[in-house]
């Protein structure tokens, strides 16, 4: 995912040219708890805890756990497992 440059955006670093810091990518994963266990016991900060985001596909709103990790070259790492919710859309 290319993000956006904007105020509430994931921003790693000052935005230069050829602004290579605005990607981040996104890995699905069944052991979202676990690797985030994992990388507490490492030592491994995270850039953004597990937070629960709800995502209009279209046809429906599903439920997004996900969290952050700056890798050592600043790209962020989102790892992230969803569900569909029960609300369909008309």
């Amino acid at each position: 995912m290319f993000e956006e440059i904007h105020e509430m955006g994931w921003n790693t670093a000052e935005f230069e040219y050829p602004s290579g810091r605005v990607i981040n990518f996104q890995i699905e994963t069944d052991e979202l708890y676990e690797i985030k266990l994992r990388l507490e016991k490492a030592d491994i900060p995270l850039f953004k805890d597990i937070k629960v985001n709800k995502y209009n596909n279209g046809n429906e709103i599903y439920t997004e756990r996900e969290l952050l990790v700056q890798d050592p070259d600043r790209y962020l790492l989102r790892f992230s497992t969803s569900e569909p919710d029960s609300n369909l859309l008309d």
